[in-house]
């Protein structure tokens, strides 16, 4: 995103601005970026990327810690809540604009 800034950026202020804007972002991404408990008790464990175009893996972990499920969600996709028919969530569009979706868990 900083760099798409500084590229529309038209000015040196513009430039200061974005800059100023993004110094407290951090160098290295978390590795995890959610965790969810559905109601069976299983974990959803949500990876961290690093670009928005990237879809995030998830692990799904039993109540007793063993692997039952990986699945990638749509890019810009967060988990909100596991249910035990469908996963609802908050999609960002391309201009940040958030709407919720709901999809259906297939076993």
């Amino acid at each position: 995103r900083r760099d798409r800034a500084l590229a529309a950026a038209r000015s040196p202020a513009v430039q200061a601005l974005v800059n100023a804007k993004y110094v407290l972002v951090p160098s290295v991404a978390p590795y995890f970026s959610g965790l969810e408990v559905a109601p069976d008790g299983s974990l959803w464990i949500t990876t961290s990327v690093q670009f928005d175009s990237e879809q995030p893996e998830v692990a799904v972990l039993s109540a007793e810690g063993s692997l039952r499920a990986r699945l990638r969600l749509p890019p810009r996709f967060r988990i909100v809540q596991v249910d035990p028919d469908v996963v609802t969530g908050v999609y960002r569009d391309e201009d940040d604009v958030e709407s919720v979706r709901v999809y259906r868990i297939r076993r």
